[in-house]
């Protein structure tokens, strides 16, 4: 694999927020489609939340950092919330 520069040397002045975006598209290439991109700020479940009802989407797919039950009860988690409050079906990925 031939050596490349980090996207932020690439792009000095590219949005950092959009880098995970940027480097989850690198590293899966080319793919058949259309692959839009936004960036929403506030909560995140509300966001996800909004956007899938917003779009009528039929099923959410998010991952899962992992967390301990116990740290998850204290803490709440982005896909615990969104699962629950979703008006569609939920997929979570680990």
């Amino acid at each position: 694999m031939p050596f490349r520069l980090p996207l932020e040397l690439q792009f000095p002045s590219l949005n950092l927020q959009m880098l995970p975006v940027l480097s989850a598209q690198e590293a899966v290439g080319k793919i058949p489609g259309e692959l839009p991109t936004e960036l929403i700020e506030g909560s995140p479940a509300e966001a996800i939340i909004n956007v899938a009802k917003t779009r009528g989407s039929s099923v959410i797919v998010m991952g899962s950092r992992g967390l301990s039950s116990m740290a998850e009860l204290m803490l709440g988690s982005t896909s615990h919330k969104v699962v629950s409050h979703a008006a569609c079906p939920v997929l979570i990925v680990r």
